[in-house]
């Protein structure tokens, strides 16, 4: 027979399991199809891989040169 705990631990695992439900419902932000720097196509891998990105690989790779330099 399931005690009080039983059940609130039941409750707080279907919980959480709709939460991620509800996150991989959500539609992906696909990010800028252009570098905001260099203005060339953000290949659709690096889209693919990180939807947020807002520049392109090259430019990326300078602004962390550029921030470690600082």
């Amino acid at each position: 027979m399931a005690d009080d705990a039983d059940i609130a631990a039941d409750r707080a695992a279907q919980a959480a399991a709709d939460a991620v439900a509800l996150h991989l419902r959500r539609p992906r932000p696909v990010g800028r199809p252009t570098c905001r720097v260099c203005g060339d196509v953000i290949p659709a891998e690096r889209r693919d891989a990180l939807p947020w990105a807002r520049t392109c690989i090259d430019c990326a790779r300078a602004e962390e040169r550029e921030r470690r330099h600082a």
